[in-house]
């Protein structure tokens, strides 16, 4: 059984909701196999529901005190959602690095963490229900492509039943997500530098193609000119002699056909 969740509170209140908040959580603290169990601190009337403070170095997170929030289900859905930050934000500390607040790392511990309750009750539960799109809403961090929500959600899919279902503590799996699209970013990289180098290639044989038509017109050009020229030096002035007799031909039936018209003409 793991300890109970401390519980701090930052407006007046009685030790019997502190208990029912306890018992309440219980099941998702048990499920979610916390090293350190986070506490949590009760704030005044808010618009969250809850909140992690990231520059807070405290092992909790805060939840409100307006009883619009504390219906069971809706309650261990933001406790395990500002969980899932807590998780996240030990890893930021840990690594030196930042992520998005509800990036792909985060939507996987949450997943898991969802998941894992879920299959601790003993009646059918549906925490993975509760996931919205609000949860991972955040671009990944030099995201290549335009479109990420797909990327994500697939990625999170992938692997949240594996990591749910080992033995992995909750900070364990915290360290695994990261780790896991640390892989998957750079493989996402290397997909993405294959496109463009074939998109590259492709766009290179198009101008290769162009450049060999040009080619091809322009020698056909060449050739209708030579041909006259070659028809004159192949056949000598017989051919010449020959072009003029037609021309000459020609233009001798075209001022017959003139003059006829014109005696028709005085005729008429």
């Amino acid at each position: 059984m793991n300890a109970p969740v401390l519980i701090k509170h930052l407006v007046q209140a009685d030790e019997c909701k502190t208990q029912w908040l306890n018992n309440m959580l219980a099941e998702s603290v048990e499920s979610s196999r916390f090293e350190k169990v986070p506490g949590v601190r009760i704030m005044p009337l808010s618009e969250y529901a809850g909140r992690h403070d990231r520059l807070n170095y405290e092992w909790s997170i805060d939840l409100c005190i307006s009883s619009r929030f504390w219906r069971k289900d809706g309650l261990i859905s933001v406790y395990l959602h500002e969980c899932a930050h807590l998780l996240l934000s030990q890893e930021e500390h840990r690594r030196g690095q930042r992520t998005h607040v509800h990036g792909p790392i985060f939507f996987l511990i949450n997943m898991v963490l969802f998941a894992r309750l879920d299959a601790a009750r003993k009646t059918p539960g549906d925490m993975l229900g509760c996931l919205k799109l609000y949860d991972f809403q955040d671009e990944p961090i030099d995201w290549p492509e335009p479109k990420f929500r797909s990327a994500v959600l697939e990625f999170a899919l992938t692997h949240y039943l594996r990591l749910a279902k080992s033995d992995l503590s909750a900070e364990a799996v915290a360290r695994e997500s990261w780790d896991l699209w640390k892989i998957e970013r750079e493989n996402l990289v290397i997909r993405e530098n294959e496109k463009k180098e074939e998109t590259e290639q492709k766009k290179s044989l198009e101008n290769e193609c162009d450049i060999l038509k040009a080619k091809v017109i322009e020698l056909e050009r060449q050739r209708g000119i030579s041909f006259g020229w070659r028809f004159i030096f192949t056949t000598g002035w017989s051919g010449v002699f020959f072009l003029g007799f037609i021309a000459l031909g020609l233009y001798t039936s075209a001022v017959v056909a003139v003059v006829r018209g014109l005696a028709m003409h005085r005729l008429l």
